[in-house]
């Protein structure tokens, strides 16, 4: 049992060098700060070559080969003792869920990230599509291929935990964490565990996530660039190093030894705040302000595949309703009880980057007033 402890102290002590609280920056942990300064320059390196040069040609390489190496995973991962155990717990549904307002929040928030929603990633990468193109056969691929990913990699990380509780003598639900504590902590340490092909196994589940992160990060980048260069009507050269540059600098605090505090405070705040109110002010917008009625004929004039009076009613009242609600829910918890136990000034901190991050978004506008 002594080995179970290994990847936790390795991760948080040998890696993360974590310090005692959000306040303690403690320096720089160098393997990660090495690790974001790389990423950064790949992403750099990728869009100032452009749409087509840069982010086409690399999507062409990176999303079949993310799909190789999950396949892989998959066929490791269910010819392990026990993997049956992981994907039966992990096929079998609990209803008793979904009056679970937290599992609400974390579908939404997962189909928000996965699919970009919200920020502006779908918009800039539709700003560059022929005017005629079939939005909503399009966007039923992109919805059902991201699903179908995600539904896929379960197989792989469930059938590896069944795996790992087998080995142990225990049941899933105690070798199952959450979030950063599943990908860098629990999943880890069964990767070790395995009887063979471990290292074969580990490499292609890290460069998963190194690729799914890169592509990512390459959308995020790309949705604030287009924005900077159609408000301002700036090269793209120009508009990539100002957002690399300011996203960068923002980025060093989580390489620091308190950077793993903020990621969680951040991401905490973006996720049920940030997001969500965007979600819920694109569906009044698009629903109350424009018109989903007049979005929905002038798409169906080009698509294959018709939408009908239920999208008018789901981005209307159904979509923002559930989000509202969410917001309502998980106000009442943080006001209760501090999320996860931090220091309440640290998490209006977090709050206060939601809150400037919307302000800008608003200013940015008059801003170019005054440049013109």
């Amino acid at each position: 049992m002594v080995g179970a402890w290994i990847p936790d102290l390795f991760f948080n002590n040998e890696l993360l060098h974590v310090s005692d609280s959000p306040w303690n920056l403690g320096g720089f942990s160098y393997p990660v700060l090495i690790g974001l300064l790389t990423t950064w320059l790949i992403i750099w390196i990728i869009e100032k070559r452009g749409v087509q040069a840069g982010i086409e040609k690399s999507s062409k390489i990176f999303m079949p080969l993310l799909w190789i190496l999950l396949i892989v995973l998959v066929l490791r991962a269910v010819t392990l003792e026990g993997s049956i155990n992981g994907v039966e717990w992990y096929l079998k549904p609990d209803f008793s869920k979904l009056t679970d307002v937290k599992v609400w929040q974390a579908a939404y928030g997962q189909a928000f990230y996965s699919l970009g929603l919200g920020m502006a990633i779908m918009i800039a990468y539709a700003s560059y599509l022929p005017k005629k193109s079939d939005l909503i056969n399009n966007a039923f691929i992109v919805g059902l291929a991201d699903g179908a990913f995600s539904f896929t990699m379960g197989f792989a990380v469930f059938g590896t935990l069944g795996y790992m509780a087998y080995a142990k003598g225990v049941g899933i639900e105690e070798v199952v964490a959450q979030s950063i504590g599943l990908t860098f902590v629990v999943l880890p340490e069964a990767l070790n565990m395995l009887p063979g092909l471990k290292v074969l196994t580990a490499v292609a589940f890290f460069m998963s996530i190194a690729i799914a992160a890169l592509t990512s990060l390459i959308s995020l980048v790309e949705a604030f660039a287009s924005a900077v260069m159609d408000k301002f009507e700036m090269r793209r050269s120009k508009a990539v190093d100002i957002t690399i540059g300011l996203e960068l600098l923002f980025s060093l605090i989580y390489a620091t030894k308190a950077g793993i505090y903020w990621l969680d405070i951040i991401d905490h705040f973006i996720n049920t705040y940030g997001l969500i109110l965007v979600g819920v002010l694109e569906a009044v917008a698009i629903g109350w302000i424009y018109g989903a009625d007049k979005i929905r004929e002038w798409a169906n004039t080009y698509s294959d595949i018709r939408a009908g009076i239920w999208w008018d009613i789901c981005v209307k009242i159904i979509t923002p309703a559930v989000l509202l609600y969410i917001i309502y829910k998980e106000t009442l918890s943080n006001l209760a009880v501090p999320y996860e136990g931090y220091d309440p000034a640290a998490l209006m901190v977090g709050a206060g980057v939601i809150v400037l991050g919307i302000m800008i978004s608003f200013l940015m506008p008059f801003i170019r007033k005054e440049v013109e």
